[in-house]
């Protein structure tokens, strides 16, 4: 997965984070925007499960199951990316089911961590 060598750090988040403006945004060069196009992918789809949990359409527990590990790593490591793109595109809703998916798991891991204590 090309999203992995930004989410294991063999690359900056920063080599990804377009610059300009809305108006006038600056290509990227051609690796940085295959990976930048890679997150938005992942990112998607993450939006897409939360989405379907928050809709009722998905069973939360056995999604958090599969996909725990995968929501509270990346998200941490991109945080900075998203808010980057949320000033330059002007919206600050970007992302923002798999932010509160995140949010809430991270919490729900952390009370199951200190109850198996």
């Amino acid at each position: 997965m090309i999203a992995r060598t930004v989410l294991r750090h063999d690359v900056s988040i920063d080599t990804i984070m377009m610059r300009g403006t809305k108006e006038t945004p600056e290509a990227l060069p051609n690796e940085a925007a295959r990976l930048r196009d890679a997150l938005i992918q992942q990112c998607g789809f993450l939006e897409t499960v939360a989405l379907s949990i928050t809709h009722g359409r998905a069973d939360e527990e056995a999604l958090f199951q599969y996909f725990k590990k995968s929501v509270l790593t990346s998200y941490p490591t991109l945080e900075r990316w998203i808010d980057h793109e949320r000033v330059l595109w002007g919206g600050g809703t970007f992302f923002e089911h798999y932010e509160a998916l995140y949010r809430r798991w991270n919490a729900r891991d952390g009370a199951d961590k200190a109850s198996e204590a």
